[in-house]
């Protein structure tokens, strides 16, 4: 965990979130897609890998109040509570790795192009026990990552890519996948990149 700890760090403190090849300035597809799902306001949702994504603060802005951002760099989220300022009391903020760290319960686990770093099985089968503990009998888990077509790499880093086999494969003991997607990204430097995004629902019992 430590040298990805270090890495994120480095980036963070490199860069500016804009300058990221993953962000997204306009998040409203995003959360018109988790508003969507009809989820009591009162719910509480996770952004894994959040780092400084503007998503928490349209969730707020769309009336959600139970708003978590967890992410390995401590730089990314001190930065963004900065940025913030006093809307940074209304957001909870959690940093450690996303398959290890003790995370509440929540009925939303959005994660954006996170779990395709995890490039192993071990890693993978971690990854899904962590959501099967965390997310709520009837909840959700809303994943986006790079389609087998997409970059090998991000942010210097392998990953894996998946699609909609992929993942009901790994998920199906705990989750149903009811819904998944396409979408084209565009870094901020111009070029194209194709994610696959996947909505899976958390069977009950």
């Amino acid at each position: 965990m430590d040298h990805l700890k270090n890495h994120w760090d480095k980036a963070w403190s490199q860069k500016d979130a804009a300058q990221m090849s993953w962000y997204q300035q306009d998040i409203q597809p995003l959360v018109d897609r988790i508003d969507g799902l009809d989820l009591p306001k009162s719910a509480p949702i996770i952004d894994v890998g959040g780092g400084q994504s503007p998503l928490a603060v349209g969730l707020l802005d769309k009336g959600y109040h139970d708003v978590t951002v967890l992410d390995i760099s401590a730089v990314a989220l001190h930065q963004y509570q900065k940025a913030l300022g006093g809307q940074a009391g209304k957001i909870k903020w959690q940093c450690g790795d996303v398959c290890t760290s003790d995370i509440a319960p929540v009925m939303l686990w959005h994660d954006r192009a996170v779990f395709h770093f995890q490039t192993t099985d071990a890693g993978q089968k971690a990854y899904v026990r962590q959501t099967a503990k965390t997310v709520m009998a009837g909840g959700y888990v809303l994943i986006s990552g790079f389609a087998p077509n997409g970059p090998e790499k991000c942010s210097g880093l392998p990953v894996c890519r998946h699609d909609a086999i992929s993942v009901n494969q790994l998920f199906h003991a705990g989750f149903d996948l009811i819904d998944h997607g396409k979408e084209k990204h565009l870094t901020p430097w111009g070029s194209e990149q194709k994610f696959n995004w996947f909505l899976l629902q958390r069977k009950p019992g």
